[in-house]
């Protein structure tokens, strides 16, 4: 919770139109905290409402209610994340440049929105999570399928490894970069392995383009993402 939140007074939301506008700014950002940490499951205008300092009833200010105020959360935060992903998939022609761009791009979301790696895997585990659902309604379908077409057009090519599923690609990039992040702890703190930031890039890049792309194949990369092992996630109230 910020320091903003804990000082505002619990009650009516403020007649100032800029600190209404901060204040709804607030609601959006504690609730995607909430999102991360405890999912869609347990989220509530509540948990909400005590982490911004303001009564329930003065959410419904800003928010008709639980699912409008998930939605704008989505919008908000969310579809600019994937927007920007598939923004990759059509600004690059070269496939081998469209898929390391679209890799390191996870890896910075992985470091600047850490609330993107456990509502990414909630999502996958539960499909009827509204994540999904939003996307699907909210993105272009049309983007996936000429990424896929231009992976396919590169399999034909002898570019791409010929046991490799363009179709599968996509969401394999996800797995092989957010899997070890969201598990990194285990293995630092439980199991005692020493494996440092830029460690843990060099061998995502490689465990991954090794298997997509033929050994005669060049690959050039620019200088390393930076990336922060994340924390462990809080456990839900």
């Amino acid at each position: 919770m910020s320091e903003k939140s804990k000082r505002r007074q619990v009650g009516r939301p403020p007649g100032n139109s800029t600190d209404k506008a901060n204040l709804r700014e607030d609601i959006l950002k504690e609730a995607l905290e909430i999102l991360g940490e405890q999912g869609f499951t347990h989220f509530s205008l509540k948990n909400v409402s005590t982490r911004v300092g303001v009564t329930p009833a003065a959410l419904y200010h800003y928010f008709a209610n639980k699912n409008a105020l998930i939605e704008e959360t989505l919008g908000h935060f969310v579809l600019p994340v994937v927007y920007g992903l598939w923004e990759l998939m059509d600004l690059e022609d070269d496939p081998v440049k469209m898929v390391v761009a679209l890799m390191d791009r996870l890896i910075e979301i992985a470091n600047s929105s850490p609330w993107f790696l456990p509502m990414w895997a909630r999502e996958l585990a539960d499909p009827a999570q509204p994540l999904r659902r939003y996307l699907t309604q909210n993105v272009d379908p049309q983007t996936i399928h000429r990424f896929c077409e231009k992976l396919r057009k590169a399999k034909e090519n002898n570019i791409v490894n010929p046991d490799l599923l363009p179709d599968m690609l996509y969401i394999s990039l996800f797995a092989s970069i957010f899997i070890p992040l969201l598990s990194i702890s285990s293995w630092t703190d439980s199991w005692g392995f020493d494996i440092t930031p830029e460690r843990l890039v060099a061998h995502i890049r490689s465990m991954t383009l090794k298997g997509v792309f033929m050994p005669h194949v060049e690959i050039a990369f620019k200088d390393s993402p930076p990336l922060t092992l994340p924390e462990p996630p809080p456990k839900p109230l």
